[in-house]
């Protein structure tokens, strides 16, 4: 957090607390974390959301959430025909948007 950001909005909190508020609202289910593979670790609300999957642009890191009720099932059998009762998942697909295709 910069010094000018502090300055604006008058806050005098440190990163680290931001950082363990954010841990203490994903241990509570408020919010999931998103690591795509690039360092950065996001963060988006979990609070009456349906369960989504994402698409992420290797080039320009663009997220897409996308639901799929096929895949879902899909992923239910699968579980099931090798002994296993799915509780959750997580599925990135990586490929390239549209956007970054025509450069």
């Amino acid at each position: 957090m910069t010094k000018e950001i502090q300055k604006e909005f008058n806050l005098d909190i440190g990163i680290a607390t931001v950082y363990r508020g954010l841990s203490f609202f994903e241990q509570m289910g408020i919010i999931n974390s998103l690591d795509i593979g690039d360092g950065i670790k996001r963060f988006e609300f979990k609070v009456d959301k349906t369960h989504h999957d994402h698409l992420v642009c290797i080039k320009c890191n663009k997220i897409i959430e996308f639901n799929d009720d096929f895949i879902e099932l899909n992923q239910i059998k699968i579980a099931e025909k090798n002994g296993f009762i799915l509780k959750d998942h997580i599925m990135t697909i990586y490929g390239i948007c549209t956007e970054c295709d025509k450069n």
